[in-house]
Formats: structure tokens, C-alpha cells, sequence
């Protein structure tokens, strides 16, 4: 077979070693999101027939991969389109592996496994250090059990040897309980705890919480201080005694005051009552320049979840003590934070935004929450474009 291109040689050696389908598209190239479905006949196609370019359209019934435009692949993916075929230039790939019954699920992930770790070793720059699940947006409240236990296990196994930390909030301890042994056997190396409850809990509630959820894991656990979402506020005092149990390695704390000064004073006040080795993270993702020029580790990001180009770009030059890059990077960034002020928080924009990358349906947050309007998304789409977010 003749070499095309780096990443496509990858895919087609895949291929040929377990003897399953594998494609390559640029999604950037898509318009909504990709999906498999069963052709009308009336759905156009853009090829190369004779070295010339041309339009044609599949069978009737013959199942196709398509966008909001037209076929992108036909014959499941075995003739790919011009418009959404991977080029050198190309910076969001997204992969198709396609298996019958007779494939066992282990051999299947031995063939993504060698396309992954072909992918980092060619692109070394391109890996993110750790990944947050369920966690600061806000979606873990809405699932169920299984569904959390089915993203954990997911994101694990597309994360391979990335750290992953998994949020088990809940309202009642035996439910975190339950939580914290799915995320562990899904491979978490570590949980996100906030205080979530329907009545208002006091100190030494929280307390008994995080002792009961600490001896009971083996992994690391983050403090979740989030008092807009779960009403409970932790004191600096309080994160000093949870610092003292076993298994506590991070807080992660919300936003700091506006000044450089005075957020430094912040950091520095909540420092003094920590136990050594416990870390401090920023969230609330306008203050992640603030918060990391005043000392935090590290940043507990929602928009590096979509965008982690962008944050690893972020947290390079805090590691690096640039702060002045720092603030002009975080600055940059104003628009997507003013949507996030004017949405009441990052989870509809998140979520429009995942839409807006054909990464997700247009309507995909869980109910009762409602997905924003068409001009709303439209303003979405217009700064992740002006932005270049990727």
C-alpha cells in the first residue's frame, strides 16, 4: 500500500493488523454533528471520479456516515469524501472504528490503543496532563447511576495512561459511596468531592463526610468548594482539618477576587491553614489567570474540556512563571467569559458549544434544562470561530 500521509498510514495499518474498518475525518470540516443512518437516496456526495471532482448519491437504504450538509462516507466508512477527509493541515481528527459481533470488544481496543498511541508519538505536544469527569459544569447531577458509571469507564479507557479525576458528588453518603467504588473500578486516579445536600449542612457534617469517603477509597480525593451551586461554605479552617486526612491531596476553590493583590493575599491566607502537599486549584474559569498567577497549581478548567489546546497554552506559562502571558492569554478569552455571565454559568454555553463542534446534538443536556436559543448559538459559534478555540 502506498504511503499517503503520516496520520492516514497510521489508520490504514490499523486496519490491515486487526483486519477491521478504520477512518480518519477533519471535524472541523463537519456541520453538526457526525452520525450513522440508513440513506433517502437524495443526500449528496462529493468525490473524485476520472481525476475529476464530482457529486453523486448513494443507494436508497445503503448506510451512510453524514453531517448537516450531506454524505461524508459511504458504504459505512469505507469511501470517504472529499469535504471532511483528514489532510496534513488538519487539527480536530476524530476516528471511526467499525467492528462486527465476531470482533471481541478486548481486540477492538487493542487496535484504538495502537492508533492512540501512534497518534501521541507523533504528536507529542498535543497530550493534555489530566482529565476532569463529570465534574465542573455541573451534568453529574442529572445522571443516573449507570449513566455515571458508563462516562467514567468511557473516559478511562480513551484517556489510557492521562490521570483521570472523577466527581462523585451526591446528596447522601451511601450514594458517594456507591459512586467512589464505580469511579475506582472504572480506573479513576482520583475523586472530586463537593458537600452536596438538600438541607443545609454544618461543619462537622462536611467533616464526617470527607473522614467517611477517605477511608473508604484508595485514591486521592479533591475538596470541591463550589458555595454558588451546593450553598455550603467551606471556611479556611475547614479546609485545614480536611487537609489532615489521609487520601485529601487538592482543594479546588471558587473564583478570587479581581485584583492580582489581593487574590494573592487569598491564595496565600488559604496556604497558611493547609497541610503541606495539598494543593490549591482554580475554577471558575475567568479567574483561572488570576488564580494561577496567585500561586494555585493548578487550574480545575471547564473550557479545556472543548478547548484544551487553548488551556494547555494556559497553564504553560503559569508552570513557566510567565504571568504576564498568562494575564494576556486568560484576557484574550473575555468574550467566551462574558457568555458564560450572561448564560447564569458555563453549562448551556458548554454544552451549545459541543454542538456548535459536532461533538454532541445541538439539544443535549438533560432535563429540565432547556438548550439555548438559535441566536444564542449563533453568537456561541461566532466567538469560538473569532477566538480560533480548539
Amino acid at each position: 500500500m502506498p504511503a499517503l500521509d503520516p496520520v492516514v498510514d497510521l489508520y490504514n495499518a490499523v486496519s490491515l493488523r486487526y483486519a477491521v474498518p478504520v477512518g480518519g475525518e477533519d471535524l472541523s470540516a463537519y456541520q453538526g454533528a457526525p452520525r450513522l443512518t440508513v440513506a433517502k437516496g437524495t443526500e449528496p456526495f462529493d468525490t473524485v471520479k476520472e481525476g475529476e471532482t464530482t457529486v453523486e448519491y448513494p443507494s436508497q437504504g445503503e448506510v451512510i456516515w453524514c453531517d448537516d450538509i450531506g454524505v461524508t462516507c459511504r458504504r459505512w466508512n469505507w469511501r470517504q469524501g472529499i469535504r471532511t477527509r483528514l489532510g496534513v493541515e488538519a487539527q480536530q481528527m476524530w476516528f471511526i472504528l467499525e467492528s462486527l459481533p465476531q470482533m471481541p470488544l478486548e481486540t477492538l481496543h487493542e487496535a484504538g490503543k495502537m492508533l492512540t498511541d501512534g497518534l501521541e508519538k507523533m504528536m507529542p505536544d498535543a497530550r493534555v496532563d489530566s482529565m476532569g469527569i463529570l465534574g465542573s459544569t455541573g451534568s453529574y447531577a442529572y445522571l443516573t447511576r449507570e449513566q455515571r458509571k458508563r462516562v467514567a469507564t468511557l473516559a478511562k479507557q480513551h484517556a489510557g495512561n492521562i490521570p483521570v479525576m472523577v466527581c462523585v458528588g451526591a446528596v447522601s453518603t451511601d450514594a458517594i459511596l456507591h459512586l467512589a467504588d464505580d469511579a475506582q473500578a472504572a480506573g479513576a486516579n482520583a475523586l472530586l468531592l463537593p458537600a452536596v445536600s438538600y438541607q443545609p449542612l454544618r461543619d462537622e457534617e462536611v467533616f464526617s463526610l470527607f473522614e467517611t469517603v477517605t477511608r473508604h477509597v484508595s485514591v486521592p480525593v479533591c475538596i470541591y468548594d463550589n458555595p454558588g451551586t451546593t450553598h455550603f461554605t467551606f471556611t479556611d479552617e475547614l479546609h485545614g482539618r480536611l487537609s489532615s486526612l489521609e487520601g485529601v491531596r487538592s482543594v479546588k476553590i471558587p473564583g478570587v477576587p479581581n485584583s492580582p493583590a489581593a487574590a494573592t493575599e487569598r491564595v496565600k491566607a488559604l496556604r497558611q491553614h493547609l497541610h503541606p502537599g495539598v494543593t490549591i486549584g482554580i475554577s471558575g474559569d475567568a479567574h483561572a489567570g488570576l488564580g494561577l498567577n496567585a500561586g494555585c497549581e493548578v487550574w480545575y478548567s471547564v473550557c479545556g474540556g472543548l478547548f484544551p489546546e487553548m488551556a494547555k497554552q494556559i497553564t504553560e506559562a503559569a508552570a513557566a512563571n510567565d504571568r504576564q502571558r498568562v494575564t494576556a492569554l486568560t484576557t484574550r478569552l473575555e468574550p467566551l467569559w462574558s457568555l458564560f455571565r450572561k448564560h447564569g454559568g458555563s453549562i448551556r454555553v458548554i454544552a451549545a458549544a459541543a454542538g456548535v463542534l459536532g461533538l454532541t446534538d445541538m439539544d443535549c443536556l438533560p432535563r429540565p434544562l432547556q438548550p439555548l436559543s438559535a441566536g444564542d448559538i449563533a453568537d456561541i459559534a461566532h466567538v469560538i470561530s473569532t477566538l480560533e478555540l480548539k
